[in-house]
């Protein structure tokens, strides 16, 4: 090697290539009661691994596909809830985790009432309906108060979406239920 007026000449030097860096992105839009919630998880890689995503305590696995991927939960209580995704890297890419949280809202169901014209002297059966009977509908639980003209008159526990009570000794005139 070398030439007429240099000598040969030998360098060596390490050169660390490191992994990339990674971050993940949660997304779950606030559902209500009854909803089934979808929660979106983005790596930012197009890879095929898993991320482990913890919901209210427990532990999925959510496989990506292209850097994505996706859990679909059902069945939630009404409350807030945390979201934790983790990536535990590979020899290539670093751990990286993201947490979030996501809001169930209470349902509101509408309330039916269904109640016929009277005479003095008879009763008036009061029948309440929550929704619409479905199926949502007859997990309600609790108590529904019967007001007439502003005055609490019966506070009846729930069974089955529905509540009827017996209302006596009205007089006459126009009554808003």
């Amino acid at each position: 090697g070398g030439d007429v007026n240099f000598v040969n000449a030998k360098i060596s030097s390490s050169i660390p290539v490191y992994r990339k860096e990674t971050s993940i992105n949660i997304e779950a839009a606030e559902i209500t009661y009854g909803e089934e919630l979808i929660i979106n998880v983005a790596l930012g890689e197009q890879i095929n691994e898993n991320v482990r995503v913890t919901f209210n305590g427990e532990n999925y696995t959510n496989a990506l596909s292209n850097g994505s991927g996706q859990l679909r939960i059902s069945d939630l209580e009404a409350g807030k809830y945390v979201i934790i995704a983790k990536y535990t890297g590979n020899q290539n890419l670093t751990d990286s985790s993201a947490d979030s949280s996501v809001i169930v809202n209470k349902l509101a169901l509408p309330i039916n009432v269904v109640a016929d014209d009277i005479t003095y002297g008879e009763d008036l059966y009061v029948i309440s309906l929550l929704g619409n009977q479905t199926s949502i509908a007859y997990r309600a639980t609790g108590n529904v108060l019967i007001f007439i003209d502003g005055n609490m008159v019966r506070n009846i526990s729930l069974a089955n979406a529905t509540v009827s009570a017996v209302i006596k000794d009205l007089m006459p005139g126009v009554y808003n239920i």
